[in-house]
């Protein structure tokens, strides 16, 4: 007699055993809340000055958007003047999100810019008046 159980003669557990271990193998990897993207250290990226000066009487954070992600770039005081270095695709518009140290939020729209030695942000009182210009 044979020591797994049989269902019309075959052995089932061997099959049942070797089933539940691909599906935990299969569900490990999805559940390893791996999000980053293989091809991405394959991309050039260039190196973007920023030069900010946040004229809000509040500290601001400067976010990077890149894909669905918010990267925090820097925190700039209320008042303040400071050059940012960092890297960014060529060719794919910039986006940035500006939050206030009070909970304001403004998403600034896409910019495109290709070849430019300087990026100029401006952070207004009016939060939604922010620039960004070359």
């Amino acid at each position: 007699m044979s020591p797994f159980p049989t269902l019309s003669g075959t052995r089932v557990a061997p099959f049942v055993i070797t089933f539940a271990l691909g599906a935990v193998l299969a569900l490990e990897g999805c559940a390893s809340g791996r999000t980053e993207n293989p091809f991405q250290g394959s991309l050039s990226t260039e190196t973007v000055v920023l030069q900010v000066t946040n004229q809000n009487r509040y500290d601001a954070e400067i976010y990077l958007r890149p894909g669905s992600r918010r990267e925090l770039l820097a925190t700039i005081t209320s008042g303040g003047f400071q050059v940012y270095e960092f890297q960014w695709p060529p060719g794919v518009p910039l986006s940035m999100e500006l939050e206030l140290a009070v909970g304001g939020r403004h998403r600034l729209p896409p910019f495109s810019f290709s070849g430019v030695d300087r990026l100029v942000l401006t952070v207004a009182p009016d939060l939604t008046r922010s620039t960004l210009r070359r």
